[in-house]
């Protein structure tokens, strides 16, 4: 008889009893954990020069660095 374990964050079947996680969540874990340490000193940076106004926009070829000057949102003309 073999023992399984539950994954503590997805609830699937673990072979494993050893292991808290699948090994789904143990990659996506890690993805979250490389995207935390490579975002952190952004959030720094913007906490320390720039204002709460500013936003920091990365895509894979460029950054941007922009200031709202003016927002207003609204969901009343969102449809359920």
């Amino acid at each position: 008889m073999e023992d399984y374990s539950t994954c503590a964050q997805c609830g699937t079947t673990v072979a494993d009893i050893n292991n808290v996680l699948c090994t789904d969540c143990e990659n996506e874990g890690s993805t979250q954990r490389q995207f935390n340490e490579l975002v952190k000193p952004l959030i720094k940076f913007m906490a320390q020069e720039v204002h709460p106004h500013h936003t920091l926009i990365i895509t894979s070829t460029s950054a941007e660095l922009l200031e709202g000057e003016m927002v207003f949102s609204t969901k009343e003309f969102i449809q359920d």
